[in-house]
């Protein structure tokens, strides 16, 4: 039986409408099958989607064994044709290499069908977008939250960006595949998706300070799931069908909230550029990283604590002559040493938002004169770091830089340099900006 989700998200599929906010929003995914059993229905979508024509089918060699080869038949016995392409390599990545090579292996089929999860998505996705195809997406893990959602997360040239690409017309999320998927993803679909307080406050913050549209819609879309899966997260360990399914629709409906709003806003905050600045750093010097979701739920309990920092400090109290001082000194040396040979793209990245001394000195002065109102209106965002931490250690989900298997310098640098690496402002950025950072960074001696 399916779970389609409340009933208000799903008329959002498929839909376009002028939101209170101002903004016309669009949805281009149609559906989302969310159930046990719901690979069955996979012909029908595709045939649906296709119009009956050559059908690309795309997974790696972990994901073809766990459902891709099972789905290939399925499409094949209803009498569709389908070609197979199977992204080599163990533990493959998105970068532009590979994305390059995929996109070359591409033929003339009228559809793509992706079999996986966050890399295979990904790589399917913006295959599909370059190439001009819809697409369809066959989740694996509930381990992330880009199966629906309409960008792409690209290495290119060593340097992690955010680039556009289409959503799926359909998102399919058999519960029979996902509650048996490895727990280290289903914890790290937990570590993304818990982040969505930050990213939602961050986004709030951002058009405070900047400017720019901010919509309350996507924090809505998943609020009444949050109770399931957050109140039962030890569940979680125990592959509970009902906590698995509450957790994927939170993810799908994630990636929906970022078609929604445009951007990848409302579900990447400051905890996703510590995340990326790690997996960065770790293909500079060759160490491994995590799962992106694991390290977001890590850096998660680092933002949070930082923004009850942050929110419950005095700016009256506040020590201007050395905040004045520290915006004086020029951080293209530290950005340069840090970053190596990436300095040149994160540098054009960082200019975007970096001000000259009097312009940040009118934007800081603004902030302190709205700071009540500022707090308020973040707070109705905010989870408590404390819940967080214990929701993620219920759910047997990492919760400390040890975890991720980084080192404590490593990670410190991470968490002071990730604000760096966007042009996007986050509390990273409100708390450099007021001096609160390094302090923060030094005096939070268990999460450092």
């Amino acid at each position: 039986m399916s779970m389609h989700g409340h009933p208000d998200r799903a008329k959002l599929l498929g839909s376009e409408w002028k939101c209170a906010c101002g903004a016309v929003h669009s949805v281009p995914v149609r559906k989302v099958l969310i159930g046990a059993g719901v690979i069955s229905e996979l012909s029908a979508v595709v045939r649906e989607a296709a119009g009956g024509g050559p059908v690309l089918l795309i997974s790696d060699g972990t994901t073809r064994d766990i459902a891709g080869a099972n789905a290939a038949r399925m499409l094949a016995s209803s009498g569709l044709k389908v070609r197979e392409l199977v992204v080599p390599g163990e533990g493959p990545v998105v970068d532009d290499k590979t994305a390059a090579s995929v996109i070359d292996n591409c033929g003339g089929e009228s559809l793509f069908v992706s079999c996986g999860s966050g890399t295979v998505t990904d790589l399917t996705k913006y295959a599909a977008f370059t190439k001009g195809r819809p697409f369809v997406a066959v989740a694996t893990a509930p381990s992330m939250n880009g199966y629906a959602s309409g960008i792409v997360a690209l290495t290119e040239k060593g340097l992690k960006r955010t680039v556009p690409a289409a959503p799926p017309l359909a998102v399919i999320c058999d519960l029979d595949i996902l509650c048996n998927a490895p727990m280290g993803m289903i914890r790290a679909g937990l570590g993304d998706v818990i982040s969505k307080p930050c990213s939602m406050a961050d986004w709030k913050l951002e058009s405070l300070v900047k400017g720019g549209v901010f919509c309350p819609l996507p924090f809505e879309l998943i609020a009444d799931l949050e109770s399931v899966y957050l109140k039962d997260s030890k569940l979680i360990a125990k592959r509970e069908p009902k906590i698995i399914g509450a957790l994927t629709t939170a993810l799908v409906y994630s990636g929906i909230s970022m078609v929604v709003a445009g951007s990848s806003s409302p579900a990447s905050g400051g905890e996703h550029l510590i995340s990326h600045t790690l997996d960065m750093r770790s293909a500079m010097t060759g160490k491994s990283h995590d799962l992106h979701g694991s390290q977001v739920g890590v850096a998660t309990i680092v933002t949070s604590r930082l923004y009850e920092k942050v929110l419950s400090t005095d700016p009256d109290r506040l020590d201007w002559a050395k905040i004045w001082e520290h915006h004086r000194r020029d951080v293209s040396p530290q950005i340069i040493d840090y970053w190596g040979r990436l300095a040149p793209s994160v540098m054009r990245e960082f200019e975007r938002k970096r001000m000259p001394l009097k312009e940040k000195e009118a934007e800081l002065e603004g902030i302190v004169e709205r700071w009540d109102e500022i707090v308020d209106e973040l707070k109705v965002f905010l989870r408590p770091s404390a819940d967080i931490k214990r929701i993620l250690t219920e759910a047997g989900a990492k919760t400390h830089y040890t975890d991720i298997g980084a080192g404590r310098e490593d990670f410190r640098a991470a968490v002071l340099m990730a604000r760096t690496m966007r042009s996007r402002y986050t509390i990273l950025d409100l708390a450099y900006d007021l001096n609160l950072l390094e302090d923060f960074i030094n005096d939070q001696g268990d999460l450092f």
